[in-house]
């Protein structure tokens, strides 16, 4: 969409003179491996993006999370805040280089159709069928949506009188579990009414609540999930290019440089977010200042693969951590709790050493009471990957990975169910690198996506049955 095939052989030339430059100094060889393969994967997203927009999204998260404050300590553009052994930061960036490797492997591999996945069904965006799912769903966003506010302010009023961290350990929601569990299915509304593809003004109109609803989230402390949120749309936008555009394009390149313009501006913005939530002032109002004290403080999550081995041997013994959060969602949830399944939640002793939760054991073992005091190294697909079955394990999740990124994402081959589904995943995958590896999972055997799922199906064919009856009694009365 943007760089033509002829530039490649720039781009390539610009490697080995990179690569070639890394030789004599050894230490940053494999960051600058790193950065190659990671800006290589960008551009080649980049030529088509209606077809890898959700692997475009996927690396920007990658490089926020992982790569940028790495890539800063190693050239000595910050200051080294947590010092680890040189063993321990070489393993992190070969797992670093390691993932990309194979998500780019998973990726291509399958996009040469080794075997497949989807199969391509022409879809009538238009048909009764679409028309009275997307107005049940578009009726339904509005009437949780309501809810869904009322939920997310209850957590900013508790933010702002007791602080961010008291959050994680003494939150109690004073909003019922009805209530919050109707607000919960707003979200799940908004992802059926875009899987119904309608018409831009439509999509703009709801998408407009919904970042309204991302907005409120940044006020309650967190700050990646807004920006899962936006690269999530950005990806469906995209997509929408060429997938009953209207004969028109959603997103021009013109649209593109804008939103390269005022990216600096939303990471000024985050920055200052994250500053007043931590209670710190700024040092500095200088953009480049500002981008790498964002780069570095996003990136964490690396120091989390490091930890991983630093404290391999004070973790849980005989913990498989890699479906962690699936079976805590499932034993979680309403059936669950009425069979009397074992629960975990928050930051307790408990939940750290019988629970499945890896960010929670590694931040107790790592913290200790600090951890108990409410705050959390948070976790890292590649760290649980490693933990649980090795190098191999590093591989085969981001091969996997690959895979989804090239054939689930391919919103054509998907009626309205499949979509739902495949966007609520693309969220949670965006989150992998500072999330679990299983979290996409998690989203498909969760209750309230497949109860909104139900709910919107049942009025619709409610809907759809009457309009059919009215139809046929209409003809019925014509006929003498």
């Amino acid at each position: 969409m943007i760089i033509t095939r002829k530039k490649w052989i720039v781009i390539i030339l610009f490697d080995l003179i990179m690569f070639v430059i890394s030789f004599f100094y050894p230490d940053t060889m494999i960051i600058v491996l790193v950065m190659i393969l990671w800006s290589n994967g960008l551009i080649y997203t980049l030529e088509n993006l209606e077809k890898r927009g959700a692997l475009f999204a996927f690396l920007v998260s990658f490089f926020l999370i992982l790569v940028g404050r790495e890539a800063l300590e190693v050239f000595g553009l910050h200051e080294v805040e947590a010092d680890f052994t040189s063993e321990l930061n070489r393993q992190a960036e070969w797992m670093v280089l390691m993932s990309l490797v194979f998500l780019f492997l998973g990726y291509a591999i399958t996009d040469k159709r080794t075997f497949r996945i989807n199969k391509k069904v022409d879809y009538n965006y238009n048909s009764s069928e679409y028309i009275t799912i997307r107005k049940v769903s578009s009726i339904l966003f509005y009437l949780t949506f309501a809810f869904n506010i009322f939920t997310e302010i209850d957590i900013i009023l508790f933010v702002f009188r007791h602080g961010y961290i008291t959050y994680y350990t003494s939150f109690v929601s004073s909003v019922p579990y009805v209530i919050k569990k109707i607000g919960d299915m707003c979200v799940v509304c908004f992802w059926i009414f875009l899987a119904t593809m309608p018409d831009k003004k439509r999509v703009n109109k709801l998408s407009r609540f919904y970042i309204i609803y991302l907005l409120l989230t940044l006020a309650t402390g967190k700050r990646f999930p807004f920006v899962a949120g936006l690269l999530t749309l950005f990806v469906y936008y995209i997509a929408r290019n060429k997938i009953n555009n209207g004969g028109k394009i959603w997103v021009k390149k013109r649209t593109l440089i804008l939103l390269c313009i005022f990216t600096p501006l939303l990471v000024m913005s985050l920055y200052i977010i994250g500053q007043i939530r931590v209670g710190s002032m700024m040092d500095s109002i200088r953009i480049d200042k500002i981008i790498s004290s964002f780069l570095y403080n996003q990136g964490v999550s690396i120091n989390v693969i490091k930890r991983a081995q630093l404290y391999h041997d004070r973790l849980p013994d005989g913990k498989f951590y890699l479906f962690g959060s699936t079976f805590e969602a499932i034993a979680n949830n309403v059936i669950s709790r009425q069979l009397g399944f074992t629960q975990f939640a928050g930051n307790t002793v408990e939940h750290a050493l019988n629970g499945v939760s890896f960010q929670h054991a590694l931040s107790y073992v790592t913290m200790g009471n600090y951890y108990l005091a409410g705050h959390g190294l948070g976790s890292c697909y590649i760290a649980e990957a490693f933990h649980d079955l090795g190098y191999f394990g590093v591989a085969a999740v981001n091969f996997v990975y690959g895979i989804i990124f090239r054939k689930l994402f391919n919103f054509k081959c998907h009626g309205i169910w499949g979509t739902t589904i495949i966007l609520s995943m693309l969220y949670s995958l965006l989150l992998a690198p500072r999330g679990s590896a299983d979290g996409f999972i998690t989203d498909i055997v969760d209750l309230t996506t497949w109860g909104t799922i139900l709910i919107v199906w049942f009025f619709s064919q409610m809907l759809h049955s009457r309009s059919y009856y009215t139809l046929d009694s209409s003809s019925g009365s014509g006929v003498q």
